[in-house]
This record gives structure tokens, C-alpha cells and sequence, in this order.
């Protein structure tokens, strides 16, 4: 069940990555950007790693990306 998890937030994170760059619209790549965030930090939860995935919502999602 883990791998199928990891699949999804790989998947999800390789795609809206690409999307970043692609996107001519700022709003739409920072967006596509904040997907991407919480995908990674859904990623660190299933590697049982919550204190990263704290900070990677807390520091990039909340903070980087409103600059």
C-alpha cells in the first residue's frame, strides 16, 4: 500500500513540476508550485518523516511562496 502512496505523490510532484515551468500565467506555476509543496510534504509522511513535513508546509508553502 506504501508503494502505491509513493507512486501517487511522485507522480503528482514529477507533473506539477513540469507544469511550473511550463505555465506562462505566474499565478497559474505558483499554484501548480503549492501543489507541488504539499505533495513533497505528503511524501516525507509516508517516509515517516512529519517533522520535515511540518517545515516543508510551514517554511516553503506558507512562507516562500508569498513571496
Amino acid at each position: 500500500m506504501a508503494y502505491v502512496f509513493f507512486g501517487y505523490f511522485a507522480g503528482v510532484i514529477a507533473l506539477t513540476a513540469v507544469l511550473v515551468v511550463a505555465f506562462r500565467n505566474p499565478i497559474y506555476s505558483a499554484l501548480s508550485l503549492l501543489i507541488m509543496f504539499f505533495h513533497v510534504a505528503g511524501l516525507y509522511v509516508t517516509l515517516h518523516a512529519e517533522f520535515l513535513a511540518a517545515v516543508q508546509v510551514i517554511v516553503y508553502a506558507g512562507a516562500i511562496l508569498v513571496l
